[in-house]
């Protein structure tokens, strides 16, 4: 006699390890190069076509103008993203792409501090060569970056992902929405009202 099963997420993204975190590595590289394109090669050559056209004295307009191309043009790689993720992606690959976005700010976060500190030994101190500090932090971002990935790619770390995604988090569907839909709503509009504050 049959019996039907119902494949669970975990069950249908248990074939590889390394797939998921691979795949959400590619999507983080993918965000990184949306972000590079909208805000520096987009205002980079707009600036450029209109210096060149001599509308240089209409900044307000342009500026203008520049924000509406930067929006319509991370809306569409965004789109494309999604297109090119497929419409069944392997289970926690939305929620590793964020996890390990997250995790390279962290990664340029404590570069940044390295950098600080070096380059006050540098200038302030003279303890050191500009040189050898600048050489020092490129040596230290690539250690906490060679570390992250190691992190990423572990077990315990692919578990976290598969849960953290199963919380409807990544979803645009509605994941147990009689549950925790104030509180979602909540931490969004404490996000916005702690960015609009400035901190």
């Amino acid at each position: 006699m049959a019996v039907a099963v119902k494949t669970s997420p975990d069950a249908r993204s248990s074939g590889s390890l390394a797939s998921p975190a691979t795949l959400s590595l590619i999507g983080v590289l993918y965000l990184l190069g949306c972000l590079v394109i909208v805000f520096k090669l987009i205002p980079w050559l707009w600036w450029s076509v209109w210096e060149g056209l001599g509308w240089g004295s209409a900044q307000f307009v342009g500026g203008s103008l520049l924000l509406l191309v930067c929006l319509a043009a991370g809306v569409g790689l965004l789109w494309l993203g999604a297109r090119l993720l497929g419409p069944d992606p392997p289970v926690g690959v939305r929620a590793g792409v964020f996890v390990g976005f997250a995790g390279l700010f962290v990664v340029a976060l404590l570069t940044r501090w390295v950098s600080l500190w070096l380059e006050y030994w540098s200038y302030h101190d003279g303890s050191i060569e500009p040189r050898i500090g600048a050489i020092v932090t490129g040596i230290a971002g690539g250690l906490f970056l060679a570390i992250w990935i190691r992190l990423f790619t572990w077990p315990w770390m692919r578990n976290f992902v598969l849960r953290l995604e199963q919380g409807g988090w990544f979803h645009a569907n509605w994941y147990k929405s009689n549950q925790g839909l104030k509180v979602r709503r909540g931490t969004i509009v404490g996000l916005l009202l702690l960015t609009g504050a400035g901190i």
